[in-house]
């Protein structure tokens, strides 16, 4: 799950990270017998929930999660494939899935690299998209000033954008 700033754009409702919860939460009433955990990603991965069967304790966790949690601002969806695939290496299963939720923000990592190494790992990659492609300006973390835009080094509006080919 893609815990970056701009997760909290609001171009569908309520932001994208509201959107992308609710899909977690579809997923996890379609699938009552899988092992399902929660990786969190902005400039750094995080295991939030490790691989269980017990779906309660993983939507606890997913209604807590925000974008504050990581150490990290950025969006380095390669490194979190790589601590998935890691993970899922350490099941000794042969096929496991991989579902990405994020407006696929990419700023660091060799993401080609750990595709190729999630494939070899017999890991598949499910990427969904949240947001749009016309995008909405991204908001400002400050309490004190919410409705102030943040600006680029340019002084102008920051606006996030889907990144389908991500």
């Amino acid at each position: 799950l893609d815990l970056s700033r701009s997760m909290r754009v609001k171009d569908v409702k309520p932001d994208r990270l509201s959107q992308a919860k609710m899909m977690i939460y579809e997923m996890l009433d379609a699938m009552p017998n899988e092992r399902i955990g929660l990786i969190g990603f902005a400039g750094t991965p995080n295991l939030y929930a490790p691989l269980t069967v017990d779906h309660r304790a993983v939507r606890e966790t997913v209604e807590q999660v925000d974008e504050t949690w990581p150490p990290v601002g950025g969006s380095d969806i390669a490194a979190a494939i790589h601590l998935a695939t890691t993970t899922l290496k350490k099941t000794g299963q042969k096929n496991n899935a991989l579902v990405i939720l994020s407006d696929g923000e990419k700023h660091e990592g060799d993401l080609e690299g750990m595709i190729s190494e999630a494939e070899r790992s017999g890991v598949y990659i499910i990427a969904i998209g949240v947001g749009t492609e016309d995008g909405d300006y991204v908001p400002n973390p400050s309490p004190e000033f919410p409705d102030k835009r943040i600006l680029d080094s340019n002084g102008k509006p920051v606006i996030s954008r889907l990144q389908t080919e991500v």
